[in-house]
């Protein structure tokens, strides 16, 4: 873990100081054609510094305003690249933005321009470094894990585990700990790289919301930023426990720096599709949302798997007796754990308040759980 921190930093200083010298910046976009790569490249004009006229100041060399007393607002010219991996076709343009007085966007003009030699040689590497990638990922990638736990059984009320060696680290619900999303990915990275059959893609990963990161390639002091937000073909990697209803669906991507004739270091990036994956046969889009889940056994039936996660990450709202009864006197619904000679467990109906966010963007959603637990 500690050697991927200090990887992951290594990479965020290289891809600061390369974005610092200006490398260029190119788009993958695997459906483009010239038409439209002129026309998302429209959507991309350089930045400019520009302090607009304050409204209903002079204009500029006008009687009242003969010493230009804002700065003027001049043209903005940059180059970028669309480049299409899968044709293997490239499309350089002059994108020049014009802003009005007022600091607002006038105009922009989209040029054709011809690639240059040194475009040609950086294409060529990032064209090979995605057909690798695509190949490895050409069929879904699927790590499949065993469910014979009796943790992992779904019931309507909860009933002790027999066998006190039985964990649930394979569980799907083990991803919203540090530890069991390490070694998700740890088995995704080891299938995929072992795919790829290059050392250059080393097992280091990250969580990403597919906004940021990329690919930075350079040769000579000439550089490429390669950005795929513009991608429209997919891979994807499935962690499956059992069958369908506890399976994770991820959106794989990749990035890493490259040095032409030189270091390559590259590393894949995850991103949990919240709504085709699945815990306990619910979606994670609405297990864990801004609702209620009634997880009682008047509600949806669940593994314990998930009930000691909620138990154990969640704030309680109340605890109360199930079925009535007074949980600390022995009296209300029990039942037998099988092993003991029927020694009753009293059990509570508990409210608790879970609370997830995802790492990059900082969003977190709030979800009150309902759910019968042995009382504390």
């Amino acid at each position: 873990m500690f050697i991927r921190i200090i990887l992951a930093l290594f990479l965020f200083l290289i891809s600061a100081t390369a974005s610092a010298v200006g490398n260029m910046k190119v788009y993958s976009c695997d459906d483009c054609d010239f038409d439209r790569a002129k026309f998302l490249a429209s959507f991309h004009p350089p930045r400019y510094d520009c302090i607009g006229k304050p409204p209903g100041f002079p204009p500029r060399g006008s009687y009242s305003n003969p010493y230009n007393e804002y700065p003027s607002c001049d043209p903005v010219t940059e180059n970028v690249i669309f480049a299409n991996p899968l044709t293997r076709i490239a499309y350089k343009f002059k994108v020049t933005v014009t802003p009005d007085d007022l600091g607002d966007i006038e105009s922009i003009i989209v040029n054709s321009i011809s690639l240059s030699y040194n475009d040609t040689i950086l294409l060529n590497k990032f064209y090979d470094i995605d057909e690798e990638f695509r190949s490895a990922m050409a069929q879904d990638v699927v790590i499949i894990e065993n469910s014979n736990s009796p943790q992992y059984s779904y019931s309507s009320v909860y009933r002790p585990n027999s066998n006190s060696s039985d964990s649930c680290d394979n569980h799907p619900i083990s991803f919203f700990k540090n530890r069991g999303r390490e070694r998700i990915y740890d088995r995704m990275t080891a299938d995929i790289s072992a795919k790829v059959g290059d050392s250059d893609w080393n097992d280091y990963y990250e969580d990403t919301d597919f906004t940021g990161g990329g690919l930075n390639l350079s040769r000579d002091g000439f550089g490429f930023n390669v950005s795929f937000v513009h991608n429209t073909v997919g891979a994807f990697a499935h962690y499956v426990v059992g069958d369908h209803n506890n399976t994770l669906d991820f959106e794989v991507s990749y990035g890493g720096v490259v040095e032409i004739n030189g270091s390559k270091s590259l590393r894949l990036s995850y991103k949990l599709n919240k709504g085709s994956s699945r815990i306990d046969g619910i979606t994670v889009g609405n297990l864990f949302a801004d609702t209620t889940q009634d997880l009682t056994p008047s509600g949806t039936a669940v593994s314990n798997c998930l009930l000691e996660y909620l138990e154990e990450n969640s704030e309680t709202i109340s605890s109360v007796p199930f079925g009535g009864g007074d949980p600390d006197s022995g009296s209300g619904d029990g039942i037998g754990d099988g092993d003991d000679g029927g020694n009753n467990i009293n059990l509570c109906t508990k409210t608790v308040k879970a609370t997830v966010c995802n790492s990059q963007s900082g969003q977190c959603t709030t979800t009150i759980f309902r759910f019968v637990r042995p009382c504390n």
